[in-house]
């Protein structure tokens, strides 16, 4: 016998706990009301979606800047580093 495959494993609940609570809330709220409800909670969800994805924009952009910052000053520092053409004296003279 193949092994029974949960389709919904919300808070560990299965479809007949959940259909059980959506009838007693079309029952309690009444359909017109649920439908708004639904509506507005899709909105809310949508907009949260937009705002983390605002938010992780701006997170991956100050990254980004920070890590071509440092690059930046790595190439600064190595070109301050950098041995120029200076004479056997270390003169700077270059000859």
């Amino acid at each position: 016998m193949p092994e029974r495959v949960e389709l919904v494993n919300l808070f560990n609940m299965g479809i007949l706990e959940l259909l059980v609570i959506l009838g007693l809330a079309v029952i309690i709220f009444g359909p017109d009301r649920m439908l708004r409800m639904a509506g507005s909670l899709r909105k809310t969800v949508s907009e949260a979606q937009r705002q983390a994805s605002e938010v992780t924009a701006s997170a991956i952009k100050q990254a980004n800047a920070s890590e071509k910052e440092a690059q930046g000053q790595q190439q600064g520092e190595r070109a301050e580093f950098t041995p120029e053409s200076k004479g056997p004296e270390g003169d700077g003279e270059g000859r």
